[in-house]
């Protein structure tokens, strides 16, 4: 089992490279996962990708990108277009550091542009407002695929929490049912299924085949607080026994709010225990 960590804008680049130092120079992590916050008028990526590019040059780690959380359900055609014209630039970042995997969010249900009415003026009803919502993201993730495709990447989207598309398993399968492109895959968000109340072992279980990423963190069911593996009240013996029943073969991907070495350690420690 490979491990990896997550990266955010929140970390300096000192932070960035010793970590780099403690767990990719020892081999003791192989991964890292990266946020694209390209065209942020306010943010300023020079120092955090400066310090990303000298991790992969010292220490040849396989990157993943995790792509700003636009709104893939959107209705208006120039907001779409610029949506996939941001992602293309994403893929392009990508390959700068050698990665062909990147992690997108399909929509949001609380930004949106659509009718909520019928044209004769009556209430559309909430399913039906989903379900136009729903089509949206799947056309838009469709045209981003294929835009991947291009760039022989990979492309996962993950379960998420209130306010969102989708939030489960069940909903992750008939999106990359409908979406129907072979370069589709779940990334499942241990934190997010455990904050809105799926039990994330039967949760791996359904999402079966198509499971090829991870991200692991832990919370107390209340909010998705991004804590260490094992510092929440997530059933870690029993998600570790479903991995393994699926035999899954990808990265076990920490996704904490702000990584530290003796927090990364300790929850692979405790998913070393159970794997």
């Amino acid at each position: 089992m490979n491990y990896g960590f997550n990266i955010s804008m929140r970390h300096s680049r000192n932070e960035i490279l010793e970590l780099g130092k403690l767990l990719l120079k020892t081999n003791e992590f192989q991964a890292i996962e990266v946020t694209y916050s390209e065209h942020m008028r306010h943010i300023d990526t020079t120092s955090y990708n400066q310090a990303i590019f000298e991790l992969v040059d010292m220490y040849k780690t396989k990157v993943l990108v995790h792509i700003s959380d636009f709104n893939l359900s959107e209705e208006n055609i120039i907001l779409q277009n610029a949506i996939l014209d941001e992602f293309e630039n994403c893929c392009k970042y990508i390959k700068a550091f050698n990665g062909h995997e990147i992690i997108m969010h399909c929509g949001s249900r609380k930004l949106m542009h659509i009718s909520i009415r019928h044209k004769d003026g009556s209430r559309q009803t909430h399913t039906e407002v989903y379900e136009k919502m729903w089509k949206l993201s799947v056309e838009t993730m469709k045209k981003a695929c294929q835009i991947a495709a291009k760039y022989n990447i990979l492309v996962y989207t993950e379960n998420l929490t209130d306010n969102m598309l989708i939030q489960n398993a069940e909903q992750l399968q008939r999106y990359i049912r409908d979406v129907d492109e072979k370069n589709l895959y779940i990334v499942y968000d241990t934190g997010h299924g455990h904050f809105t109340s799926h039990n994330v072992s039967d949760e791996i279980l359904k999402c079966n085949k198509w499971l090829r990423h991870l991200h692991l963190h832990d919370n107390h069911g209340s909010k998705d607080e991004h804590l260490a593996v094992g510092a929440g009240t997530i059933d870690w013996r029993s998600f570790c026994k479903a991995l393994k029943d699926v035999n899954y073969q990808g990265i076990c991907m920490m996704e904490l709010y702000h990584s530290t070495y003796d927090e990364l350690v300790k929850s692979k420690e405790i998913l070393m225990r159970y794997l």
